[in-house]
């Protein structure tokens, strides 16, 4: 028995693959189970469009490579291709020929194989093929055995005996793609010791000639078979990938890409030499091939900025000329989905709506909005191209009601929603259904936009909100236990400076459905006010005094941020919204930047030459950084605590970086208790 098999195989030796396999054309991905009726939870609310690359299976693929014996046969009837054998001698060749006709009615055309078994015509073919099996090349060997599998021949009879004899015999003729081939399919028939035997000896001859690997054909059969093997031999097959790789077409590593999507290998070597050796080709993938790899990147969460860049870069000004609605689609999607905010792929694929309107179909309007939505991006263009669409988004045009909420809750973000699309989606009658026939998360989901929506009618159509009849109480989206201790980390060094018991609540959800990690107030003389005694913004229960301020701590993690230009993204600037018009002030704290600082002093000074996002509210960074000064000297020793007000304080404040950057050497000395972690943070 094979040392290199994997344990996994032995256990389960009639494991299933899907008829994709056997097919060695174009890799499409289906992230998605079907168009728009998968759900999309708050942040990634972006349709499916693997639609747009779905073949009909009902002919054989012009693309599928087949032998002038073969040629005859295509897309002919079952009864066509056995009509008058019986009279024919056939040879070796032929007969591997006609059950490779037959296969593919099978595959491709849905034929019955029950329907011919039987039929005397293809047991002569069956004979024909044992009979000179021993003497045929290994390629047409391998092929007659998968095409006898695949039509349903018993295991046990004496043609398939014949033929895994004969490849016993012969295996040391067989090369590196005549191995991988008979692997590729054979690995999933191992019901008697004879097949067991050709799948240890395939695997020991691999072994032998792996060097022999060379074609993109035998890596992309490799890649669907890699499970076969042991840990060991696993990782020789995957270094030999990627020494293939610089020799591969463009095309070739598309589908590479793709296929590792669908096994869901996640090799990061293979995909890094993949977009290295992608981005020093002269040639680019074409627009549909584009879309694939953003697709299965996406679902690899694989992400390599300079090849998305140069890809991007490559389409930008060739928009204009796309002539298919589908393409634009599929570009805006896969964007979206991959949180890349590329201005010049969105703004020429808005101006190619504008001017294209009439060609375009509903799917293609929602896409755009959903898009620009999650990726925070709105302009005057945008709005222009919004104000022309939404007449399209009625539930005639919209049947899913799904679809239509996140319409609603993108142009929400886009502060472009119609007050007649808020006030259909917040009636009971279109919002109950849909959450009572839902799973729990996206139950979670839709009650979160709902709440949101909601805000936004509060605030945009206020004469509207005693009539609205939806309740619903605040609930967390489930998140990672990564990103849960995260917050906590930066919750409990908040709680150093401010009391958590008196003056500061933690880990609530807004009336609009916007998580606030951290919240307190300030007074004018920026000291903290007990919380408890004014309540939550959301459950006050008595105004804050005058000049004072409620201020809302949101932790911000690298998926709150778009790519290529960096900005939040379209749920957490709706989310600071609707805060800010809730009366807050709110204030970010970008994790990454907060994790990277080693001291409380370093983390001050760098807050302090931090530059908000916005510049609404300028003072709100200073008046932070006075509260952690304030609060954080009366941790220090007595006999440091003026000097180090004198010293530090000054230089925070005036947001000097000269200054400030002098302190971490001249500064004095913090108590041990006092060097926790603080907070880097920025208004938005």
């Amino acid at each position: 028995m094979s040392r290199h098999i994997s344990a996994s195989v032995l256990r389960n030796y009639n494991c299933n693959i899907s008829a994709s396999l056997f097919r060695n054309y174009n890799c499409r991905l289906n992230l998605i189970s079907s168009h728009f009726r998968t759900p999309h939870f708050i942040s990634s609310s972006l349709p499916n469009i693997s639609f747009i690359h779905r073949r009909d299976v009902s002919t054989v693929p012009e693309n599928i490579q087949v032998s002038k014996y073969v040629k005859p046969f295509i897309n002919q009837p079952v009864e066509e291709i056995l009509i008058g054998l019986e009279k024919k001698t056939i040879s070796g060749p032929e007969s591997v020929s006609i059950l490779k006709a037959l296969r593919m009615q099978v595959l491709f055309k849905g034929a019955n194989s029950e329907s011919f078994r039987d039929d005397l015509r293809f047991k002569i073919i069956c004979k024909a093929f044992e009979k000179h099996c021993i003497e045929m090349k290994p390629s047409l060997l391998v092929s007659g055995l998968r095409s006898l599998f695949e039509v349903g021949v018993p295991v046990n009879s004496s043609c398939v005996v014949s033929a895994e004899i004969s490849i016993l015999s012969n295996i040391q003729q067989f090369s590196a793609f005549n191995v991988i081939g008979c692997l590729y399919y054979h690995h999933k028939y191992m019901e008697t010791y004879l097949q067991k035997k050709v799948i240890f000896r395939l695997i020991d001859q691999l072994e032998r000639i792996m060097n022999e690997i060379s074609t993109s054909s035998e890596i992309l059969m490799l890649v669907h078979i890699l499970h076969l093997f042991d840990k060991e031999l696993q990782k020789q097959l995957e270094q030999k990938i990627i020494d293939v790789v610089p020799s591969l077409q463009v095309n070739e590593m598309c589908k590479l890409i793709c296929l590792l999507a669908e096994k869901s290998n996640r090799n990061v070597l293979i995909l890094n030499s993949l977009a290295f050796h992608m981005r020093q080709k002269l040639e680019r993938p074409d627009l549909n091939e584009t879309v694939d790899i953003f697709y299965a990147f996406k679902k690899l969460n694989f992400f390599d900025p300079k090849l998305f860049t140069c890809l991007l870069n490559h389409f930008e000004d060739e928009i204009p000329s796309v002539k298919q609605a589908s393409l634009i689609t599929g570009l805006l999607t896969a964007c979206g989905h991959m949180r890349w905010r590329h201005t010049g792929i969105l703004e020429n694929c808005g101006k190619w709506i504008k001017n294209n309107l009439n060609y375009c179909k509903t799917r293609e309007f929602i896409s755009y909005v959903l898009t620009v939505a999650a990726l925070h991006f709105s302009n005057a263009q945008v709005r222009v191209v919004v104000e022309k669409i939404v007449p399209h988004f009625t539930m005639e045009n919209i049947s899913s009601s799904d679809v239509l909420l996140n319409v609603a809750w993108s142009l929400g973000i886009l502060d472009s929603v119609p007050k007649e699309l808020l006030l259909k989606v917040l009636n009971p009658e279109f919002y109950k259904p849909l959450i009572e026939h839902s799973d729990i998360h996206s139950k979670v989901s839709y009650q979160l936009k709902l709440m949101n929506l909601k805000g936004i009618l509060k605030k945009n159509h206020p004469e509207f909100i005693f009539g609205c009849e939806l309740f619903l109480d605040p609930i967390k989206l489930p998140e990672s236990s990564v990103i849960g201790r995260s917050r906590q980390h930066v919750i409990n060094v908040l709680s150093i400076l401010i009391s958590k018991e008196k003056f500061l609540s933690v880990n609530q959800v807004s009336d609009t459905g916007v998580f606030i990690d951290a919240e307190f107030i300030l007074n004018e003389k920026e000291k903290p006010l007990p919380i408890q005694d004014f309540g939550l913004g959301f459950r006050e229960k008595k105004p804050i005094p005058d000049g004072s301020k409620r201020v809302a701590i949101l932790v911000m993690f690298q998926k709150d941020y778009t790519h290529c230009s960096r900005r939040l993204t379209g749920v957490n600037a709706l989310g600071a919204r609707l805060l800010k018009n809730a009366g807050y002030t709110v204030v970010h704290i970008p994790y990454e930047e907060f994790s990277k600082s080693k001291t409380d002093v370093e983390k001050l000074l760098k807050g302090s030459k931090f530059k908000p996002d916005s510049t609404e509210d300028p003072p709100c960074m200073c008046t932070w950084c006075m509260l952690n000064m304030k609060l954080w000297v009366k941790h220090l020793p007595s006999g440091v605590m003026q000097k180090f007000e004198e010293r530090i304080l000054v230089q925070v404040l005036s947001l000097s970086s000269d200054r400030s950057s002098k302190l971490l050497d001249s500064g004095p000395k913090i108590a041990p208790y006092a060097t926790q972690n603080k907070a880097l943070i920025s208004l938005n």
